[in-house]
């Protein structure tokens, strides 16, 4: 897994004051890259592939549509692997599945709200008041 270089730990701990950037700054630093990555990565071509295909000539003269997919692994336990897809862990997805709608979306914004404009640190109060119960991140 890819972590935020020592030269952003050095800046961070230059910039931050105090005893310098805590896990959950560093965790929260790291979950922002990821997902400007793949804000950059799945574009509105991505998008459009993804939904409608692309056509390609293949080497047979023939024409065919390919629609593009992301794996990822993002089991937190190996031991989740051996159940991915059966039935039980099928209905555990269903049952669990979150709905990004705009209640979440709402406590998200906020959160980001004290930390970019009330300078309150990732894991404050004020931002885990807002975010644990959910078991969200303060990651547009």
């Amino acid at each position: 897994c890819y972590q935020l270089p020592d030269s952003f730990k050095d800046f961070a701990s230059q910039n931050v004051g105090g005893k310098g950037p805590n896990k959950a700054f560093l965790a929260f630093c790291n979950r922002e890259m990821y997902h400007a990555q793949w804000k950059i990565i799945i574009d509105d071509e991505f998008i459009d592939a993804y939904e409608h295909g692309i056509v390609i000539k293949c080497l047979d003269g023939l024409y065919r549509r390919f629609y593009p997919r992301m794996l990822t692994y993002s089991a937190d336990y190996p031991e989740n692997l051996r159940n991915m897809g059966a039935s039980r862990d099928m209905s555990a997805r269903l049952r669990l599945a979150r709905v990004d709608d705009i209640s979440y979306r709402e406590k998200v914004k906020s959160a980001r709200r004290h930390i970019y404009e009330e300078d309150l640190v990732v894991n404050s109060k004020a931002v885990e008041g807002l975010l644990k119960e959910d078991s969200l991140t303060p990651v547009e």
